[in-house]
């Protein structure tokens, strides 16, 4: 112990003292006095601790150095390190990661041009417990779909790696990668079913993420654009099929329906581009960072804006990030009603920092609002007509359907 106690005595007397040997006292006085002088360290030792609740830097520091240097096998200071923040990362929030210079080598080596057209959601509810991967989103004809994957199968290995010891979703995005040809197995366990192994082969990327349909209801002409993901273009897409369809329609809908059900989300920028389409002016989306600091706002513009054509959105508990920021944009300037049950609730910014060691820090340094300031992350939108889950599976879509009779009464 490198801090130094002065304890003070004081004299013993009385008749028990007079009764001993001069020696027995000498005695008996050492021990008292060691016995004494560790109290007293204790008395002053533990206040200090207790008044430091929690871990600080200095401490971890301390700490970490004693690992290094005192335990009985040599360490790697580097797998140490490595491990510690990695787990710091990753207990942060789903979405955060670390990533080793040689994880990211082995990335690179492998590829990552090969689209399966399968998106997934990570969850780790705590560091000790099992991780979940469960499949969000698949796009049409693609080699996830072919193989018959679909929205809400839990994913429990990938090429022989059980994926309950993942720790980010980095992690899967990385085991599910791989240049166009290369082959994903994966072990898929669908609700109430037993477990199988499914196997594709990666495809080159397909950039069209955006359908359209006409549909009739009663004397009304309605468009159904279904928005898969919002990637770089997307916005456009959008554009361009709604006046395809305003042309088949003989130039007018009488509604439009956005289906944005098992939408991951993608580049916000898109999402706002077709926000944009429908609101003439006002806030579209609102970023804020650490206390609450606003960091930026995406308002309308009057160029181009469909201010009149009603609007439902479909949406689901696979509907995510971008997806949610375009359904609460319309649904707080009440341009449109929301159909289905309540999105994911993701709505956050990752910042990808290289580290000089060659890794790659992501971290979640902001969150998104609506337009009204309502928080997506962790909360997600909920719809205005609700559609339970239990109608979804059969012939028709009852989605749709509910969607659909929405749209044709908004006046």
């Amino acid at each position: 112990m490198s801090e130094q106690i002065r304890v003070t005595t004081g004299q013993h007397t009385g008749q028990y003292a007079s009764r001993r040997p001069r020696r027995h006292f000498r005695i008996g006085f050492a021990a008292g006095t060691c016995f004494g002088l560790a109290l007293a360290c204790l008395a002053q030792v533990i206040p200090a601790e207790a008044a430091k609740r929690s871990l600080d830097r200095q401490t971890f520091d301390r700490a970490l150095t004693s690992v290094l240097d005192r335990h009985v096998d040599p360490t790697d200071e580097h797998r140490v390190l490595t491990t510690a923040l990695k787990a710091a990362v990753a207990n942060l929030d789903r979405h955060s990661s670390y990533v080793t210079r040689a994880e990211r080598q082995a990335t690179k080596t492998k590829g990552t041009t090969g689209f399966s057209g399968m998106f997934v959601h990570f969850d780790r509810p705590r560091p000790q417990v099992a991780a979940t991967v469960e499949v969000a989103a698949i796009y049409p004809n693609t080699p996830a779909a072919r193989a018959g994957l679909r929205p809400g199968d839990h994913i429990l290995e990938i090429n022989g790696q059980s994926t309950a010891y993942l720790s980010t979703h980095s992690d899967v995005e990385r085991a599910l990668a791989g240049r166009p040809g290369s082959v994903i197995r994966v072990v898929a366990q669908r609700p109430g079913q037993a477990a199988n192994q499914v196997t594709f082969a990666l495809a080159g990327a397909d950039r069209a993420t955006v359908t359209g349909k006409l549909h009739s209801e009663g004397p009304r002409t309605l468009g159904v654009i279904t928005i898969h993901a919002f990637r770089p273009g997307t916005g456009e897409q959008f554009r361009s099929q709604l006046a395809a369809l305003e042309r088949k329609a003989g130039g007018h809908l009488d509604g439009v329906l956005l289906d944005l059900r098992n939408n991951p989300g993608g580049e916000v920028s898109e999402a706002v581009i077709v926000a944009d389409t429908f609101l003439s002016k006002g806030l579209i989306v609102r970023t804020r960072g650490r206390h609450g600091r606003i960091l930026r706002e995406e308002r309308a513009r009057l160029d181009g804006t469909d201010s009149r054509t009603p609007v439902v959105i479909l949406q689901n508990r696979f509907s995510a990030s971008a997806s949610e920021l375009l359904a609460a944009a319309l649904q707080d300037h009440k341009r449109a009603r929301v159909v289905g049950e309540r999105s994911f609730g993701k709505g956050t910014i990752q910042q990808v920092e290289g580290l000089p060691d060659g890794s790659l820090l992501t971290l979640t340094v902001a969150r998104y609002y609506s337009p009204k300031d309502r928080r997506i992350d962790g909360r997600g939108v909920d719809p205005d007509v609700a559609v339970a889950t239990a109608e979804a599976p059969g012939a028709t879509d009852p989605w749709l359907v509910a969607g659909l009779k929405t749209l044709a009464k908004t006046p």
